[in-house]
């Protein structure tokens, strides 16, 4: 199961950065949607998030695949950051993939904060102040 999820979230980023006609804000717009789909219910989390919490109790090989679907989407991540910094369109206050670290741990916590606390605007504002920040104060939240 965690291999099909995986699986499925890496063709979708796929085909999110083939179309490198789109703005980097479009490609990461697009990235969000399964995280604002998971925060719109009231007990789903990213499956991967979820078990990364169980780590040590987890069997190896599974164990390998959330930290590869982890490392999957922060090097995704890092790439649609950089061409938007080079296209001018991100404002990043460090290194690419330092700022990729920064967003992910950002969605991810979200999720399961909103989880814990059943606020529903706990991802919104994550979500706001990240645009922001990636546009140097500019973007909408």
């Amino acid at each position: 199961m965690v291999e099909r999820y995986a699986d499925r979230f890496g063709a979708a980023l796929t085909a999110i950065a083939a179309d490198t006609g789109q703005p980097a804000m479009t490609m990461l717009d697009r990235y969000l949607e399964p995280y604002l789909q998971f925060a719109g219910t009231p007990d789903r989390v990213c499956l991967c998030g979820a078990l990364a919490g169980e780590m040590p109790a987890l069997p190896a090989a599974m164990r390998d695949r959330v930290a590869r679907f982890f490392a999957e989407h922060q090097a995704w991540l890092a790439d649609i950051l950089e061409r938007g910094r080079r296209r001018g369109e991100f404002v990043l206050a460090d290194e690419a993939p330092r700022v990729a670290r920064l967003v992910f741990s950002a969605l991810q916590g979200a999720l399961l904060v909103k989880r814990t606390s059943g606020d529903d605007g706990q991802l919104d504002d994550v979500i706001a102040v990240l645009k922001r920040q990636l546009t140097g104060g500019t973007g909408a939240g």
